[in-house]
């Protein structure tokens, strides 16, 4: 599944220690502010534009919760803003909104170990308070997308898909798709022919989770 970005927050507002929520509202102004980030990650379910435990998408920012279960802020959640190139990975709270970070998290644990609470990760969000930050691009888009592509090339563009899964068994996977079809690249040299190491096919490469991929194109049933 692809996500394009509608709103992009602004991750310069200030903020004060504590308000988490504030922060993440002042950056794009949301209709329906909560009081916490508990109700806020309610409200996002009853919207059904909650993703509980799943990995955020690459590439754009999105929101992502976490729940607290002790000391002074047990109950209230954590909310922060989430952006992830496959690479690297910026998070931004109301740490940094205060001036008491210079520079964002480079991944959970690091807040985690930052925040020193004992935090549970519940998922990322669509929108935030009624605020749609990111939307589905429709299937229609990425045909008519892949068919100028098509047209300009007068053949049809493949492409290498890399599994940024951090565990389990799809982690480090490579696929290749046409954009419409997926297959697994089952040898190191079939990956050299299309990373263009034999001087043939030279790829490029986009860089998924595996429950994206398979979102994608229908489950993993459907790739070969």
């Amino acid at each position: 599944m692809k996500w394009e970005q509608k709103i992009k927050p602004n991750v310069n507002v200030p903020g004060e220690s504590g308000g988490c929520l504030a922060y993440v509202d002042d950056g794009i102004n949301p209709p329906n502010r909560q009081p916490t980030a508990q109700t806020s990650w309610q409200l996002a379910k009853d919207m059904k534009v909650a993703h509980p435990n799943e990995e955020p998408p690459l590439n754009v920012w999105v929101a992502v919760y976490y729940e607290i279960l002790n000391g002074q802020w047990a109950g209230y959640g954590h909310i922060a803003w989430f952006y992830s190139d496959g690479h690297t990975t910026q998070i931004y709270d109301s740490e940094y909104g205060c001036g008491n970070r210079s520079e964002p998290y480079s991944s959970g644990l690091d807040m985690y170990n930052y925040m020193g609470w004992q935090m549970r990760y519940l998922g990322w969000s669509e929108a935030v308070d009624g605020k749609r930050v990111v939307e589905v691009v429709k299937e229609s888009q990425q045909k008519e997308a892949t068919q100028i592509s098509s047209n300009q090339t007068g053949e049809i563009e493949m492409y290498l898909i890399q599994i940024c899964d951090d565990k389990g068994k799809y982690k480090g996977r490579w696929y290749v798709s046409d954009g419409v079809s997926c297959r697994y690249v089952r040898t190191p040299r079939m990956l050299a022919n299309y990373q263009n190491q034999y001087g043939k096919l030279n790829l490029r490469v986009d860089k998924m989770y595996s429950t994206e991929l398979f979102e994608e194109f229908g489950g993993e049933k459907n790739i070969k």
